[in-house]
């Protein structure tokens, strides 16, 4: 019977120290391991249908829940959640799970652009890599998501049900799931304050959002210094698909992989089992 198991992690940014919950999915004698790193305003449990399917395939599956989402510890301030807190926060969280060469990495949108940071800034040698859908350069459209972040953050709700709704409507792709997984979810994402529903990510995280959405980058170069396996994978709808960075690079850098998901926007939907099914492929 598959086993959905609640952890914490100590750790410890500069002079904050607090406890990162990890929701882990065991199995006896695994082919290997996966972690995935959710995005800005999402939660660990957001990869439950992977998970399950990994899990299903041999793998265990570690999904964090970021400092400042979800049940990990919220600083409640704006510098606990810069882009060099996040990479050291996976660093520890590496640290803590080891064998990297027998691990695989998962990122969605903000957690995978700390996941490339990471990876091109350790050059850290793990069995495969998945980046979904992360802007590669800034555009106009990385402004808008900081939009999308600040009405996450900022709204609530009389009532779960109208929390729900509110959520679908801003971030379509976090909902979907089957109703078996409702009550799972709801819980992970939401809580109670004040008799209102609210998600669980603390406000101070919306100075990140707003720092990635201003600061010019551009980090299409990079992309070769990758040297294991690794999947771009982009919603058919998302603004920030690089299709003619990607039929270059193939040619040359065979490891590295593009593709697009056949419908969605930002980030692809991962909520049922055809969603995820490239996704676990590529790691089989």
């Amino acid at each position: 019977m598959m086993q959905r198991l609640t952890e914490l992690i100590p750790i410890k940014l500069g002079s904050y120290q607090g406890d990162i919950v990890i929701r882990r999915w065991p199995v006896e004698n695994p082919r290997g391991r996966v972690i995935c790193l959710h995005g800005l305003c999402a939660v660990g449990a957001d990869y439950v249908v992977l998970a399950e399917q990994l899990n299903a395939a041999g793998y265990e599956v570690i999904c964090p829940d970021w400092m400042g989402h979800g049940s990990s510890t919220c600083f409640g301030k704006p510098d606990a959640y810069s882009s060099h807190s996040f990479t050291i926060a996976l660093a520890q969280i590496m640290a803590h799970y080891g064998q990297p060469e027998r691990t695989h990495l998962i990122g969605t949108s903000y957690g995978g652009i700390i996941l490339f940071m990471f990876l091109i800034a350790s050059q850290l040698q793990v069995r495969s890599a998945v980046i979904i859908d992360i802007p590669l350069r800034w555009q106009p459209e990385v402004d808008g998501q900081g939009d999308v972040i600040r009405r996450l953050v900022m709204s609530d709700y009389a009532n779960i049900e109208e929390a729900e709704a509110g959520l679908l409507a801003i971030r379509p792709s976090l909902l979907g799931f089957p109703e078996r997984l409702r009550d799972y979810l709801n819980e992970a994402r939401f809580f109670s304050y004040k008799e209102r529903i609210r998600l669980r990510c603390d406000p101070a995280v919306l100075h990140s959002a707003a720092l990635a959405s201003e600061i010019p980058f551009d980090f299409r170069a990079q992309v070769a210094r990758l040297r294991m396996p690794t999947l771009f994978y982009y919603g058919e709808e998302s603004r920030f698909q690089e299709p003619d960075l990607f039929s270059s690079l193939e040619q040359t850098q065979t490891h590295i992989r593009y593709m697009v998901a056949r419908d969605g926007g930002h980030p692809p939907s991962l909520s049922t089992n055809h969603d995820v099914q490239p996704i676990v492929d590529f790691i089989k």
